[in-house]
Parts: structure tokens; C-alpha cells; sequence
């Protein structure tokens, strides 16, 4: 947990973490989720994994 100990020890993260899509409101599942409160709310980044080797999908 590096992003807690040296950039925001605020953060939270987590892995998976999930989030409503924007145009289905349907959960969907991110490889990890970085939560860090801010004086307007929370500041949310996404990050996700992918092997690049093969053709991947939406899902």
C-alpha cells in the first residue's frame, strides 16, 4: 500500500473495488480503486490491469 504510506495517507484502496457505470448505472468492477477525501468530497481514481497479449472485451 505505497499510495497510502507515501503519496496520501488519507486514501483509501481498495482492490477490487466497485462503481456504478455512467450510462447503465450497473456496478462494475475496476482492478483497484484509490478513494482520497478532499475539502469538496472525494477525489476517486480507477486503475485497471490488463494483459495486452490477448483481444479482451468490454466485460
Amino acid at each position: 500500500m505505497r499510495i497510502k504510506q507515501h503519496q496520501s495517507p488519507n486514501a483509501s484502496v481498495r482492490s477490487p473495488d466497485f462503481i456504478a457505470d455512467v450510462d447503465t448505472g450497473e456496478r462494475r468492477e475496476v482492478d483497484i480503486g484509490i478513494h482520497v477525501p478532499t475539502a469538496n468530497g472525494e477525489t476517486f481514481i480507477a486503475i485497471e490491469c490488463r494483459d495486452r497479449r490477448a483481444q479482451q472485451s468490454v466485460e
